[in-house]
């Protein structure tokens, strides 16, 4: 857990696309690229530090790898060493209740949920290419015409929108969620994923697979190699025994009206692949026991064609992030 400054968005869910306003695709004057090398990061994020210096200044992240990791290697907890700052729990939230939500008070309060916060460190860091895309698309980037939710264009390899036009909370919050849909993950890696349900205070197995993920929006060389994709996912399953062998392929675009999210199944006494029903949204997730929709996953995933986000300000927030200790990342 460690401290960070959070644009809040507020989502609504539709039930129609009629009546979009255009003024979603409305061009705001792009704000200056020198921006991200003066008071913002290559990111768009603050450069400097919070009033209290508990966030630092961001001065470059981290972009050597720790002593004793070469490329190909399992990356270990970066700060071993370090205390918590502080432990809250639902004996003293009711003193840190301006930094924590009201989900994560909640689970404190029913489940007896607790977070230790760690002190900051912005290891955030990208090789200069992607760097120089966001810049480039900072001038470029566009929001579909028929309304920000279904999607961008002109745009490719880096954050899409790296100084979101706050002056519209609702070009802004569509703005946003796009950037997180883009993000920065490298340009393809494999990892190993479990997921447990909980039923009546019983843990459960929901699966094990070894997911593979590759972003041709980052592979891209040019603005006119990108074809809209911006991942591609298989996920081969390797338990329980009823899921092992089974497998999911996902393709998403940026542009998911004009080009729908496409998914494929392996499922176990077929022996052939099908298309998939829809893999997005509120759809149970039969691979998590339908304890969740698929949107859920990844705190969100999919597109915004369902959805308005507004952005509503700015907030420094306490919010389970980091598992470093209990995880970690392949060194490339």
């Amino acid at each position: 857990m460690k401290r960070r400054m959070f644009g809040l968005l507020g989502g609504t869910a539709l039930a129609t696309v009629a009546g979009l306003r255009p003024r979603f695709a409305g061009a705001q004057t792009a704000p200056s690229a020198s921006l991200l090398q003066t008071t913002l990061t290559p990111f768009g994020a603050e450069r400097a530090g919070n009033a209290d210096g508990s966030i630092p200044a961001w001065t470059g992240g981290m972009t050597t790898l720790p002593a004793g990791v070469s490329a190909g290697q399992y990356v270990p907890e970066l700060f071993p060493d370090e205390q918590p700052v502080v432990v809250i729990n639902a004996a003293n939230m009711a003193a840190h209740a301006s930094m924590l939500s009201e989900g994560t008070m909640a689970m404190m309060t029913k489940y007896g949920f607790s977070i230790k916060v760690y002190p900051t460190h912005r290891t955030a860091a990208a090789p200069q290419g992607v760097y120089d895309a966001i810049a480039n698309n900072l001038s470029t980037a566009k929001l579909d015409p028929a309304g920000g939710r279904f999607g961008f264009v002109d745009a490719f390899g880096g954050l899409p929108f790296p100084i979101p036009d706050v002056s519209d909370p609702e070009v802004a919050g569509a703005q946003i969620l796009w950037n997180y849909n883009a993000l920065w993950a490298g340009y393809a890696y494999k990892k190993s994923l479990q997921c447990w349900s909980v039923s009546n205070g019983q843990l459960s197995l929901a699966f094990k697979d070894k997911l593979e993920e590759r972003f041709p929006y980052y592979i891209a060389k040019s603005l006119a190699e990108f074809n809209g994709l911006l991942y591609q996912e298989i996920s081969p399953f390797t338990a329980p025994g009823n899921l092992a062998g089974q497998n999911i392929d996902v393709w998403a675009y940026s542009e998911p009206y004009q080009h729908p999210q496409a998914a494929w199944e392996l499922l176990n006494g077929q022996g052939r692949v099908r298309r998939a029903p829809e893999i997005s949204f509120d759809t149970p997730s039969t691979q998590a026991n339908g304890v969740c929709g698929y949107d859920e996953y990844y705190g969100f995933n999919g597109s915004l064609e369902r959805y308005d986000w507004k952005y509503l300000g700015k907030q420094e927030m306490y919010i389970p992030y980091n598992n470093n200790a209990d995880g970690g990342a392949t060194a490339t």
